[in-house]
C-alpha cells in the first residue's frame, strides 16, 4: 500500500501545485487504527495526509455534490464501486463532467469496521458483504489511474498492484449470489414478508 499512498500524494500535490483543480477529495487516516474517513486537500503543503488502506469505506463522490453550483475543478478519488456513482451524477446532470477530475484507485475490497469490537487485528476482520459480491473492483470511469489500475467498462476481474490481495480476501467470490437475498424474501409468503 505504501506505494499505492505516494502514487496517490504524487498525483494530488501535481493537480493542487499546478492549478488544476483547487481541491482534492480523498481519506485521511483517522484517529483510531481503524478510521479512515474523508479528507479535503486546498494546497499541495497538505497532500501528505492522503491515505488509503481496507477502511476507506466512505464512497468520496456523494461530496461533489457540495461544489456543483462552483466553477472550481475538484478531484476526487475513486474505487470501482464508487466511480459508477459519478456517472450516475454526469447522467443526472447533478456534476460537470469538465469540473471534476476522476482518480481511480485499485480496490483490495473494504473490511468491516462494525467487527473491530471484537478483534484488534485487521487480519481476522471479514470484509463488507457488498465487497464479497463486487463485480467492479476497477474503476468504470476515471480520468487518472494510479497503483496500475485500468479502467474496465464492464463488470469483470481485478487489476492493479493489490490484486493479491484481493485474491486472499476472495473479493467478488459471491458476486454471482448478489440477488440471493432478494429471492430468499420473494420466496416468502405474505405473512413471513410482513413479519420480515
Amino acid at each position: 500500500m505504501n506505494q499505492l499512498i505516494k502514487e496517490m500524494r504524487d498525483t494530488a500535490r501535481e493537480l493542487l501545485s499546478s492549478g488544476t483543480v483547487k481541491t482534492v477529495i480523498g481519506w485521511a487516516k483517522g484517529s483510531r487504527w481503524y478510521l479512515t474517513p474523508p479528507v479535503f486537500l486546498n494546497n499541495a503543503e497538505e497532500v501528505d495526509r492522503l491515505y488509503y488502506d481496507q477502511f476507506a469505506v466512505n464512497n468520496l463522490t456523494g461530496y461533489l455534490l457540495d461544489y456543483r453550483d462552483s466553477d472550481d475543478k475538484i478531484a476526487v478519488f475513486v474505487k470501482g464501486c464508487d466511480s459508477r456513482g459519478i456517472i450516475r451524477l454526469i447522467q443526472d446532470n447533478q456534476i460537470n463532467q469538465d469540473r471534476v477530475v476522476v482518480i481511480g484507485v485499485p480496490c483490495g475490497g473494504m473490511l468491516d469496521k462494525a467487527e473491530v469490537k471484537d478483534h484488534r487485528n485487521p487480519h481476522v476482520l471479514s470484509l463488507l458483504p457488498k465487497c464479497l459480491e463486487c463485480r467492479y473492483p476497477n474503476p468504470v470511469y476515471a480520468n487518472i489511474t494510479v497503483g496500475g489500475v485500468r479502467v474496465c467498462h464492464e463488470p469483470g476481474e481485478p487489476t492493479g498492484n493489490v490484486l493479491n490481495l484481493l485474491t486472499a480476501k476472495n473479493v467478488g467470490s459471491k458476486k454471482n449470489e448478489r440477488f440471493s437475498n432478494v429471492r430468499e424474501i420473494m420466496a416468502m409468503d405474505s405473512e413471513e414478508k410482513y413479519e420480515f
